[in-house]
C-alpha cells in the first residue's frame, strides 16, 4: 500500500495576531512512503520587535534573527 506524500510545516512567529506579527522560523519535513526525505529549516528576520515572551516559548532571541533572511528571500 503507497501512503501520499506528506509535509509538515512549523511556523515560530512574533505574536498570534496575523495583522501585525510575523514569522520568525519555518521547518518543513516532507515524507514519502513512510520516510523521511527532506527536511527544512530556516531562522526568518522579521524586521519588528521580537517580545521577550516569545524568546521564553521557541528559545529564539533577537540576536540569532539578525543575519537571518527575510521572509521574501525564503518564501519560494
Amino acid at each position: 500500500m503507497h501512503s501520499a506524500p506528506l509535509a509538515f510545516v512549523d511556523v515560530e512567529t512574533t505574536g498570534t495576531n496575523p495583522r501585525f506579527d510575523r514569522i520568525i522560523e519555518v521547518g518543513i519535513l516532507r515524507i514519502e512512503e513512510n520516510t523521511v526525505v527532506s527536511t527544512y529549516s530556516t531562522l526568518i528576520n522579521p524586521h519588528t520587535h521580537l517580545p521577550p515572551e516569545i524568546t521564553r516559548i521557541t528559545g529564539i532571541t533577537a540576536n540569532d534573527l539578525i543575519d537571518a533572511p527575510l521572509f521574501a528571500e525564503v518564501k519560494e
